[in-house]
């Protein structure tokens, strides 16, 4: 049995519980493929407020799904391959981009489409219908790739994420500013466009909260600094400005790494060791003047290739930090 003082003792050898946590998670890290499949669903469904769209994208996409369910069944599943000589892809709910694969099969069939719709006594696509489907290939052809890039399992690294979303954005505005050849999807191309600004806004704008996905970018020897023409609207000054600041930000990241690699030899080496003959290991480079070198010759290399990061030991240290987070 536990008496008073037994109590008071115990309490005397429970530790203070610490104001600050001893753990902490890392940044939370949104992920770009599922907001870019939130642009091409929830944003891209904005546009059926247009009734001219609405009611074209409805009888389309009525007759695709019409199509598919066909071609799942044993009997018509036969007459679609003996018509085309392949099977039809399905879309998958929740990969937004095995839709958009399913639609450019269905375009590429070209004349033989309408031929196996009757084959399989479904109603024929319409002259306008076609021309629908063609836009809506044209208008979601950049977010379908750019999520291609970003699930590709063994070459994506967070460093990928900036540089594809900027060409995503330019192949975006590229269509926009030929709007004059879509007749049925300017309402779907407004919506998406404008959904994927407002969700990635943040990276679009190299805003400093994403400071982990600019070094990312940098420290990869694919991308350096090729990309940022296509921040900031391209601007020639403010686009030498950007480049200059990200060659400091990665000279400073460097200096982080290196100087922690200092401390530990400090702390390891033999406080006893007599300087006298420290002038007979001759002059060389300080610290600082190395990783600066070695910056500088990083960004003037023209290789682009991962394993060409063995050569500057410093900035393959920066790569494998910030290119290889945690997933959240």
């Amino acid at each position: 049995m536990i008496t008073m003082d037994d109590e008071e003792n115990l309490a005397l050898v429970i530790p203070e519980i610490p104001k600050e946590p001893l753990f902490s998670l890392p940044n939370h890290l949104r992920c770009a493929s599922h907001t870019l499949n939130l642009v091409a669903t929830t944003d891209a469904a904005k546009a059926l407020k247009n009734s001219l769209f609405s009611k074209l994208n409805h009888a389309v996409m009525g007759k695709c799904s019409a199509l598919w369910n066909a071609a799942g069944k044993p009997k018509s599943s036969e007459i679609v391959n003996s018509v085309i000589g392949q099977q039809l892809r399905y879309p998958c709910v929740t990969r937004w981009n095995s839709m958009y694969d399913s639609v450019l099969q269905i375009h590429q069939l070209g004349k033989k489409l309408n031929s196996l719709m009757q084959e399989v006594k479904l109603s024929v696509f319409k002259e306008n219908e076609l021309e629908f489907i063609e836009e809506y290939i044209l208008v979601m052809k950049p977010i379908a790739v750019a999520l291609d890039k970003l699930q590709e399992e063994e070459t994506c690294y967070y460093g990928c994420l900036i540089p594809t979303l900027l060409v995503t954005k330019e192949a975006l505005l590229t269509c926009e500013a030929n709007n004059m050849q879509l007749r049925y999807c300017l309402p779907l191309l407004k919506a998406v466009l404008s959904g994927y600004e407002a969700r990635f806004k943040k990276f679009l704008d190299l805003d400093p909260s994403v400071m982990d996905a600019i070094l990312a970018s940098v420290s990869h020897p694919y991308f350096k600094l090729r990309w940022v023409s296509l921040a900031k609207g391209g601007k020639c000054d403010s686009t030498e400005e950007v480049k200059s600041q990200l060659k400091i930000y990665l000279q400073a990241s460097v200096r982080k790494i290196t100087s922690l690699d200092v401390e530990m030899e400090e702390k390891c080496s033999d406080s006893g060791e007599d300087d006298f003959f420290k002038s007979l290991e001759g002059s060389s480079l300080t610290l600082h003047n190395k990783e600066d070198l070695e910056t500088l010759n990083y960004f003037q290399d023209p290789s682009k290739n991962v394993s060409s990061l063995l050569k500057y030991p410093y900035v393959l240290r920066v790569f494998k930090q910030y290119n290889t987070p945690l997933p959240s």
